[in-house]
């Protein structure tokens, strides 16, 4: 009896443990993702295509 009774706690105690896991590694595997997309993008042509398409937008609305 003590001995299922002790079971069921380290079982409880491992998925508890588990779930903090569960929440703790998509947070670590999407901060490691968008540091890498900050090293990693070309930023100046991202800039560049916003600031175009952003401008087509206003003479869009201009010609009409």
């Amino acid at each position: 009896m003590t001995n299922s009774a002790h079971l069921h706690v380290k079982a409880h105690g491992v998925r508890h443990h588990h779930s903090v896991l569960v929440l703790l590694i998509p947070a670590l595997i999407f901060a490691i993702v968008l540091a890498w997309l900050l090293e990693n993008l070309p930023w100046e042509r991202v800039k560049g295509a916003a600031t175009e398409s952003n401008a087509s937008a206003q003479s869009e609305i201009t010609s009409h």
